[in-house]
């Protein structure tokens, strides 16, 4: 945040404030959804991820316990299984 000029925080607030919403979209998608989410995740917390997730046709949440919202940082591990797990990958070696 202190990275970024002012006018371009306030142009992204205001672009997010009036932008559709976008869950109901979500049935419209013909793939799996794959929301993973930490349960201390106060920026997108758990209720939010699981709407995401059941909003989607294909839907499907995994939430992980004591991590919040940095998963890729406080579950590194889990969170690259998870995507080797939804892409069919999981096979591979690292």
């Amino acid at each position: 945040m202190d990275l970024a000029p002012a006018d371009v925080l306030i142009e992204e607030l205001d672009d997010l404030a009036s932008a559709p919403p976008l869950l109901p979209r979500l049935r419209e998608l013909g793939c799996p959804v794959f929301a993973r989410a930490g349960e201390l995740d106060a920026a997108v917390p758990p209720h939010h991820a699981r709407a995401i997730a059941e909003a989607a046709r294909d839907g499907h949440l995994t939430l992980v316990p004591g991590v919040g919202h940095a998963l890729l940082l406080e579950d590194h591990a889990g969170t690259l299984d998870a995507i080797r797990r939804a892409s069919g990958l999981s096979g591979l070696s690292r």
